[in-house]
């Protein structure tokens, strides 16, 4: 499953969204996905996304993720996570399943 599968799916059920942060700052409302590697753009609402994706803890304060970017190959990635005035957040990289 591709890491970045994770930030489109909305889950339904869940009481903790990207709505708001976790002490509560409202998130401004969408979260713009760029697949550099699929050639694809969309656009979630940060109420259909978790917590956990619209928002990143910076030096104890929580930022409103707007932008995320995923770029390398389809084998290997690197997820960019920006803030609204386009600060890098956070990023993750994918890494290949240990050695059997």
């Amino acid at each position: 499953m591709l890491l970045f599968a994770l930030v489109s799916v909305a889950h339904a059920g869940t009481a903790v969204t990207g709505e708001r942060s976790p002490t509560g700052e409202k998130h401004p409302g969408t979260i713009v996905n760029e697949d550099k590697v699929g050639g694809r753009t969309w656009t979630d609402r940060a109420s259909e996304v978790p917590q956990t994706i619209a928002w990143v803890k910076v030096h104890a304060r929580w930022v409103a993720v707007t932008r995320i970017v995923a770029v390398g190959t389809s084998t290997r990635r690197e997820i960019h996570q920006y803030a609204e005035d386009g600060s890098l957040l956070q990023s993750t990289m994918q890494a290949p399943p240990p050695p059997r």
